[in-house]
């Protein structure tokens, strides 16, 4: 008996994580997310990714697009990044993703 009470409560709580992923709309692994974005142009991480919430153009050959809530870390009990910065490097016209930093 106790264990039928707990294997529904595992898959209630991962119904619930799922749900909970899900709902945040489209969230990302570090990883896949590094791999999806590293060398790729703006309008390929836009189409892909879709706009970021802000972006950085103080330095026209360092530009930097943050997102938020878009990926999570595997490594900490899949926590949601609040930032995930984008950098890309490179003149305007033939910028591509340099570098992504997670905070």
């Amino acid at each position: 008996m106790h264990q039928t009470i707990r294997k529904r409560a595992f898959w209630a709580a991962a119904l619930l994580l799922t749900a909970s992923l899900t709902a945040c709309g489209n969230t990302y692994s570090r990883d896949d997310f590094t791999k999806g974005v590293l060398g790729k142009t703006e309008q390929e991480v836009t189409t892909t990714y879709g706009k970021p919430k802000s972006v950085d153009e103080s330095n026209p050959d360092h530009v930097v697009w943050t997102y938020t809530r878009e990926t999570f870390d595997l490594g900490n009990q899949n926590r949601i990044d609040s930032k995930t910065l984008v950098i890309f490097e490179g003149p305007a016209g033939s910028r591509h993703v340099a570098k992504v930093d997670y905070s």
